[in-house]
């Protein structure tokens, strides 16, 4: 006959469990059950409490903590919703870097195509990494503000290769104390606006392959940025294919470039402005906006070396456009 199980919670209710499988929680709490008999259901047959005095017939054991929110997100229309949370290791298999696989919606990442967030959610960890990363369906994010991420330094891969995401208030995302943004933004292929302005970028900073491939997003404002200290890794960071859209750049006086960021010149195909229809694009260089418009630049033309050779060497900010 098969073997329940009965606990009393510290309300002093009690409750069967048949299953001690249960889904694994970061909080529990030991009780003194009795082994008791179970009906062909699965339910307790006859009065069994906890005050028989047998300690044969008790055994201790950890169940969850009643009063535990165990879940805190969901599925449903393929809107993911996360809850109030605090993040630690015990949610990500006790890793404390989480890889994909580490995330508890990882199966269901293909299925993702809205983000919400119902309440505020923080990091004891310190890492976001891989968080909403290969979700190849996902093309909006609500509630972003109320993720907090003060205390968080590593944001590797959070957006990697989310193909369909077309826009990303970034400017919520606090970055203050950011050590690894490495392929924070890497393959966002649908990307076109991408508001980092605020940014509070400074020290010694990973930003390999940042906005690697990101061929559809149209202008950076990196003024706020402080990328001078000599520990910075820019590798690949403004990488794009041959047919990039990105053709504005604002720079401030210490939002220096390296010369390995992958900046590239423009391409010279003829084609329209990615922002203004009535411009073809014709030169395959960047122009310094100086006392002009973006339209109209009248500073220096620039290829993609003088630019970063520009940067480095600001004593203003600056604004560097196609030259049209």
């Amino acid at each position: 006959m098969p073997v329940g199980w009965m606990y009393t919670d510290p309300s002093g209710t009690q409750s069967n469990i048949v299953d001690l499988n249960l889904n694994p929680v970061s909080t529990t709490k030991t009780y003194k059950v009795q082994i008791g008999d179970t009906s062909e259901s699965g339910d307790l047959k006859g009065d069994t409490t906890l005050d028989n005095d047998k300690d044969s017939d008790k055994k201790t054991v950890k169940v969850p903590d009643p009063t535990v929110n165990v879940k805190w997100w969901g599925l449903k229309d393929h809107t993911l919703t996360i809850y109030k949370h605090d993040m630690n290791s015990e949610d990500f298999n006790g890793n404390i870097n989480p890889s994909s696989s580490d995330w508890p919606w990882n199966d269901v990442r293909d299925q993702v195509n809205h983000i919400i967030f119902d309440g505020k959610v923080s990091s004891k960890n310190g890492s976001v990494s891989n968080m909403f990363a290969y979700m190849p369906n996902l093309t909006k994010i609500d509630g972003l503000d109320k993720l907090q991420t003060d205390n968080v330094n590593n944001f590797q891969n959070m957006f990697l290769n989310d193909t369909k995401l077309e826009t990303l208030d970034a400017n919520l995302i606090n970055v203050d104390n950011a050590t690894n943004l490495q392929s924070m933004f890497e393959g966002l292929d649908s990307i076109k606006k991408l508001d980092v302005s605020n940014w509070n970028i400074h020290g010694a900073v990973n930003l390999t392959r940042l906005f690697y491939y990101d061929n559809n997003l149209l202008q950076l404002d990196l003024s706020n940025w402080n990328t001078t200290d000599k520990k910075v890794v820019e590798t690949n960071m403004l990488k794009m294919s041959a047919k990039f859209n990105l053709w504005k750049i604002k720079f401030g006086n210490y939002s220096y470039l390296i010369s390995d960021c992958g900046l590239s010149n423009p391409p010279d195909d003829g084609n329209p402005m990615p922002e203004n229809p009535d411009i073809p694009n014709t030169e395959a260089t960047w122009t310094i906006v100086g006392e002009g418009s973006d339209y109209d630049p009248i500073g220096d033309i620039c290829t993609a070396k003088n630019v970063i050779d520009n940067s480095q060497k600001a004593t203003a900010p600056f604004t560097v456009v196609w030259s049209n």
